[in-house]
């Protein structure tokens, strides 16, 4: 695989020019969408194009400061200044004209582009969807919601349990205790599922360590009272609640607040989510027969696992076992659904269910090991969920939604011109022993190992002990005086030596670069793990790297800057071909990139 070339700052190249890099920031941080009837002033238009204040706006501000154009000294340009915003409006330039380009190639007319683009719709049609109708935003969580949840924490509740695959299992079970028999010899004879921590049929539970619809039934009961029966993916419960203890738990903190708040949020989501596709089931007329579920239930493999133990690989396809019916059974119907409303409904008999199953890999196949629930509901999100959600996206209008088409269109595009760019960008990979010597002479000194610093670190407890220990050591008190007296801890394995390089950036390397001579000590400073201070132990001066050792480095090198000249030069030809026309009165009047973060 070659190396992706899309990295770095966007460096300035003239102003009606932009070199690979800065093409490459556009293509990684910039959805390939233009501004085009987004509103807002006009600051360029590329061919039928155009580039709005808005959409200007909107990409900048979503650059780090390491993304910042740069000029060609690699200096970081003052982003008020109009050269620095001709740099990136010239980013976006060049990728509407390579966008323009592919289409006219017709990249966005190929069969696995318009595929892609399918996809992409019902992914996002489905994303935004999600977002307006089902995600709770932790902004809703209220102060006393936080409050119930914590005080609920405060407490672990003890529960007798029966786990059923059927709900007239667990009403039968359930009966019987009402009428007088011991909860153990009920449990022995009816429940499905495993037994507890205990080897028994008990548990123990702190609110909020489980489901969130389950942990309600459960902390809903008053002591000594038995449940009806609860639904979950691992069976049909019946408990009974049979004591309380205290809990511990850390103090309500602003930390814990809002762990809490994302808890709720997720919480109450996933509840909206579970009666939002209750109602898509009931109006999409989904019908399934337990019956057959337990038919198939029946019918998979004992013991299956996922991985070969000869090999410590999947188990490949053919070795699987097959579904294990009975033939009297293949035509009988084992769900039905209606996920077109103007349509007939879909209906699957086990037989097809079975055929489908003898076509899954050993992951996708449901495992014996679960309980009926879980089978029940891994079929119903393989099979139908997902193909609601879909149904529910068209049904609502969101295939054609605004928010919808800009995204699958800023993707898709993406995507073309990725693919465009390598394939039409072309340019000599040979890089010959020639080649090499002449960018080796004039190159060198980028190809330094860059000068490296050890020394003797001292973690003090706050910055009143650092200085104190500073002014110690600058008075010419040994070092092992003044690290006993004043280092936060007497580890030896905290007296481990720090190297650090020119070329990183931490407070450590500014330090440590500061001071001039080997047995110097640097200045207090502090980093997130408090105030230190740090003796000047070694200085390993800057070296030249041989060629011989990075001939692939730097012929690497060679190829990218090909490439950059090739793209540029198609670029400066499309230019040409297509038109460009910058409006440089409302580029000067957009806003710095320090303003957008500070409104942001």
């Amino acid at each position: 695989m070659s190396e992706n070339p899309f990295q770095g700052p966007i460096r300035i190249s003239g102003l009606c020019r932009c070199s690979l890099t800065a093409v490459a920031a556009a293509l990684l941080c910039l959805p390939l969408l233009s501004g085009c009837g987004g509103g807002g002033d006009i600051l360029a238009t590329v061919g039928d194009r155009e580039v709005t204040a808005e959409y200007y706006q909107d990409r900048l501000a979503r650059l780090t400061q390491a993304e910042l154009p740069v000029d060609e000294d690699g200096i970081t340009m003052d982003t008020t200044s109009l050269a620095s915003k001709l740099a990136f409006l010239n980013v976006i330039i060049n990728k509407e004209l390579m966008v323009l380009k592919a289409k006219e190639l017709g990249y966005d007319t190929q069969e696995d582009m318009i595929n892609a683009e399918q996809a992409l719709i019902g992914i996002k049609a489905g994303e935004y969807m999600r977002e307006d109708l089902i995600t709770v935003d932790e902004s809703e969580i209220l102060p006393e919601d936080v409050d119930e949840y914590y005080a609920k924490r405060q407490e672990k509740r003890h529960f007798q349990f029966i786990i059923c695959n059927f709900e007239d299992d667990a009403r039968e079970a359930r009966q019987k205790i009402v009428d007088g028999a011991a909860w153990d010899e009920v449990a022995d004879e009816y429940n499905d599922g495993s037994k507890g921590p205990t080897n028994d049929y008990t548990m123990s539970i702190q609110y909020g360590m489980a489901e969130d619809l389950f942990e309600r039934a459960l902390f809903d009961l008053e002591e000594g009272q038995m449940s009806m029966p609860i639904e979950t993916v691992y069976g049909y419960w019946i408990v009974r609640f049979t004591g309380t203890e205290p809990a511990r738990e850390r103090p309500l903190d602003e930390e814990y607040r809002l762990r809490i708040r994302r808890t709720l949020a997720a919480q109450r989501t996933k509840l909206a989510e579970n009666r939002f596709f209750d109602e898509s089931m009931a109006r999409h007329e989904f019908m399934m027969d337990e019956a057959a579920l337990w038919i198939i239930f029946q019918g998979l493999p004992e013991g299956e696992g996922y991985l070969d133990k000869a090999t410590n690989k999947p188990i490949p396809k053919d070795q699987l076992a097959p579904l294990d019916v009975p033939a009297e059974d293949a035509g009988r119907v084992f769900f039905s659904v209606r996920f077109d409303l103007n349509e007939e409904p879909e209906v699957w008999t086990i037989g097809e269910y079975k055929t489908l199953y003898a076509d899954m890999s050993v992951f996708q196949r449901p495992k014996r090991a679960k309980m009926l629930g879980g089978i029940r509901q891994q079929i119903t999100t393989d099979m139908v969920t997902k193909r609601l959600l879909m149904s529910e996206t068209r049904e609502r209008g969101y295939h054609e939604d605004p928010r919808v088409v800009r995204d699958v269109q800023s993707k898709v595009e993406e995507i073309m011109v990725n693919r465009f760019h390598d394939e039409v960008i072309k340019y000599d990979d040979f890089v010959s022993a020639e080649a090499l010597a002449v960018f080796w002479a004039d190159h060198k000194q980028d190809y330094m190992t860059p000068e490296l610093r050890n020394g003797q670190v001292m973690n003090c407890k706050d910055e009143a002990a650092a200085t104190q220990a500073y002014e110690a050591l600058t008075a010419d008190t040994p070092w092992e005086d003044v690290y006993t007296e004043h280092a936060q801890v007497q580890d030896p394995a905290n007296r481990e030596p720090i190297m650090v390089s020119a070329d990183t950036i931490s407070p450590e390397r500014d330090a440590l670069f500061a001071v001039g001579a080997v047995g110097d000590v640097t200045g207090p400073f502090r980093n997130r793990a408090g105030w230190h201070i740090i003796r000047l132990d070694n200085i390993i001066p800057p070296a030249q790297r041989e060629l011989e050792d990075i001939r692939e480095e730097v012929a690497q090198r060679i190829r990218l800057i090909r490439k950059d000249e090739s793209l540029n030069r198609n670029l400066a030809s499309w230019r040409d071909e297509f038109g460009v026309e910058i409006f440089e009165d409302a580029l000067a009047a957009m806003p710095a990139w320090n303003e957008l973060q500070t409104l942001q």
